[in-house]
């Protein structure tokens, strides 16, 4: 029989900060371990004649990190580079051929970025086209070495995964590559952990971190491309009774450029609109009460990858308002209301509509939980896998 082996590149999964990347290599990885123990694997073997292992890697300092996933089916190896001084190797074009080191195979880069290969075939994740498409919502050095290291990765990499259609369609226009090139595999949620919480679960969250009750929720960093001022223009044009009653919650990390939103916020807070943040951060277990907690969920983002706040909502039980741009119909579908991200009154009017009509938001939370459905990790990591395959 055979041997065919795939290395599983997963810095950002043992990152010291766990981001959105992080949560997205998670499910896949996860996902795919369990895979590599079904049947239906043992099937696929046998019906190419040949032995799929996978290698799961990052800095040989950090490997001991993916202990904590529970990766029982994956092999573990680490680069022979402390993670900061392999990234500045990469970055420099320094980085000797990744295949020289650990062997012939197929190799997965799950983070924007490839490392240099002599003749194996390789994938590599692209999120999203922000840093070109809306470069004024991007750090202006983070803007130019992804436009830099992007454009390397999508010409070098056999495959490009991306997780939404939008993405796609904006890789294949961008970089003018073959859209046979690229492969949606959507994100999901972890359907054990994000469902709607029990009334104690949800009262013992608010008050852990002091939330009030009846709130509109922002789940997101606070920065520009996230568009919370406009979010706070619209929630301050509602009627009195209305925002009273609906307070405001923002939670998220402090993202750059944020100076203007906190002296916009703190100015209707002046103005005795009753907008808050939880008193400290928010840990990941403690998201699907606070989610569970809100009214709704506004997410009226200039542009995003896909859009996994939409996401989470839904899967709560939360209406949801997001814009109509970029991946976030393809998130949402008919289970939320959409507007222009620029438009301060059609947000506002969105917003007193849904707090307004309790059958809407009856309606919505229905839909919402069906839409939630159509996103599965096992899916999106069988379909990475199999493509990997046949490279």
């Amino acid at each position: 029989m055979r041997h065919k082996k795939i290395y599983f590149e997963a810095g950002a999964l043992v990152a010291d900060h766990f981001s959105g990347v992080g949560h997205y290599v998670q499910g896949i990885a996860q996902a795919w371990d369990q895979y590599l123990a079904q049947p239906d694997h043992t099937v696929l073997q046998d019906k190419h004649h040949t032995r799929f292992t996978t290698t799961i890697c990052a800095s040989k300092y950090r490997v001991s990190r993916f202990s904590k996933f529970r990766l029982n089916n994956m092999r573990t190896k680490g680069f022979p580079l402390p993670s900061r001084l392999l990234h500045k190797f990469v970055d420099q074009g320094l980085l000797p051929p990744l295949d020289i080191w650990f062997g012939r195979g197929t190799y997965f880069f799950t983070n924007f970025v490839s490392y240099p290969l002599l003749k194996v075939p390789s994938a590599t994740v692209v999120y999203d086209l922000s840093f070109e498409v809306v470069p004024q919502f991007a750090d202006a050095n983070n803007r130019r070495y992804l436009s830099k290291m992007v454009r390397k990765a999508v010409y070098k990499s056999n495959l490009v995964v991306t997780i939404s259609n939008h993405t796609k369609r904006q890789l294949v226009d961008f970089y003018n590559i073959s859209p046979k090139k690229v492969l949606v595999a959507y994100p999901a949620v972890d359907k054990a952990l994000f469902y709607h919480r029990s009334d104690w679960e949800i009262a013992k969250v608010k008050h852990e971190y002091e939330l009030p009750n009846n709130y509109v929720l922002f789940v997101g960093n606070i920065e520009p491309r996230k568009n919370i001022s406009t979010l706070i223009d619209a929630y301050i044009q509602l009627p009195h009774k209305y925002s009273k009653h609906f307070p405001l919650l923002l939670v998220g990390t402090n993202g750059w450029l944020s100076e203007d939103i906190f002296n916009k916020l703190e100015s209707a807070r002046s103005a005795g609109y009753t907008i808050v943040r939880p008193k400290t951060y928010v840990e990941d277990i403690d998201m699907p009460a606070l989610y569970s907690g809100a009214a709704m969920m506004v997410y009226p983002s200039h542009y995003e990858g896909f859009g996994m706040p939409p996401l989470e909502a839904m899967s709560c039980g939360v209406p949801v308002i997001t814009s109509d741009n970029s991946s976030l119909p393809e998130v949402v579908g008919r289970a939320g209301l959409l507007v222009k991200s620029t438009d301060t009154k059609g947000l506002s009017q969105t917003m007193l509509k849904l707090m307004s009509d309790d059958s809407l938001r009856a309606s919505l939370t229905e839909k919402g939980y069906s839409q939630s459905q159509k996103f599965s990790w096992d899916t999106s990591a069988q379909k990475i896998y199999k493509a990997l395959l046949e490279l």
